[in-house]
């Protein structure tokens, strides 16, 4: 059987497993387009022979790059070339988002069944004890990710800067870096201090091993996802909102994507505008303020993870939606 699953982290081993000799899987995105005669052959030899369904799993969205910078270039080959020539032979698809179910809905000329189906988490990995807390006596606002502006990085910095003057007591902790070139921390603390933020009320973490990320998160009482719009923030649904509903924190979340289809203010998140720092630290505020109902709307979001994202109950979903025949 031909598949290709490297970069398809959302499906858990337990539902590969289980569903690979029933199916083949395929991701467009993974596929180096110079290949593609030989993947394509292989799939119909595959198809033929085996009498098996193709799934194409459909996780991210690229647009064409204004410029011709070779690594966005290439990424939108492989998204191009993936959608355009496999979707001839694919039964179903899975994808990650409602934008891509649009896009594929008005791609198709014949209606095949889609699946949603955002990123899954294993909450397991955050039930450590004891719980630590980062700063004692300060309430610290956490982020994880790659800090840069497709996560409103410099939103939740200019917007903490505002928070940090009316309540002194809070600490913003930034987990993350750039994982292919120069570190950019250096660049962050100096975005920071030009806004009036005093060293060392932003703790900058920088690369961090993936084994200190639960204990992190978990040690914030707060966090934090502040994209500003665009097309990352609409075609996709972010890994790290399941890891932070799985430490039971409430969320700061920008209303972006498909966050407002699943989520209600102030039930499973509080939201805030994109890219409108006084939404954003009115968000905040909100927490900081009501710390009992920040508990509350932290419990409510593990509950929703829990009934959405954990990838042990949604790897039945994904089972049923495999083996279903229409």
């Amino acid at each position: 059987m031909y598949e290709c699953l490297k970069d398809f982290n959302c499906i858990k081993d337990w539902v590969i497993g289980n569903l690979l000799w029933e199916v083949i899987l395929i991701i467009a995105i993974s596929i180096f387009f110079r290949f593609l005669p030989q993947f394509i052959s292989a799939i119909k030899i595959t198809k033929i022979i085996l009498k098996k369904e193709l799934i194409l799993i459909i996780s991210e969205f690229y647009q064409r790059p204004l410029n011709r910078f070779p690594l966005a270039t290439l990424k939108w080959f492989n998204f191009y070339f993936g959608i355009k020539y496999l979707s001839k032979f694919a039964d179903k698809y899975i994808v990650l988002s409602q934008f891509l179910e649009k896009y594929l809905a008005k791609k198709q000329k014949n209606s095949k069944p889609i699946l949603v189906m955002p990123n899954l988490t294993d909450s397991s990995i955050f039930k450590i004890e004891p719980k630590k807390i980062f700063k004692e006596n300060f309430i610290t606002i956490g982020y994880v990710g790659t800090p840069t502006n497709k996560d409103g990085v410099f939103d939740l910095i200019e917007s903490f800067g505002i928070i940090n003057k009316k309540f002194p007591q809070t600490h913003l902790l930034i987990i993350g870096d750039i994982t292919n070139g120069k570190t950019i921390v250096p660049m962050l603390e100096k975005y920071s201090t030009e806004r009036g933020i005093k060293k060392g009320e932003i703790t900058f973490n920088g690369l961090t091993s993936h084994k200190e990320i639960p204990s992190l998160l978990l040690s914030c009482q707060i966090l934090a996802l502040t994209r500003p719009n665009g097309i990352f923030a609409e075609a996709g649904f972010p890994t790290k909102l399941g890891e932070y509903f799985a430490c039971k924190k409430p969320v700061v979340l920008t209303k972006v994507g498909d966050m407002k289809n699943y989520f209600i203010d102030k039930k499973e998140v509080v939201f805030a505008e994109p890219e409108n720092i006084d939404s954003i630290v009115t968000a905040f505020e909100y927490l900081i303020k009501n710390p009992n109902e920040g508990y509350k709307i932290g419990a409510n979001g593990y509950d929703w993870m829990n009934d959405n994202l954990n990838y042990i109950n949604q790897s039945k979903k994904i089972d049923n939606f495999v083996k279903h025949k229409e």
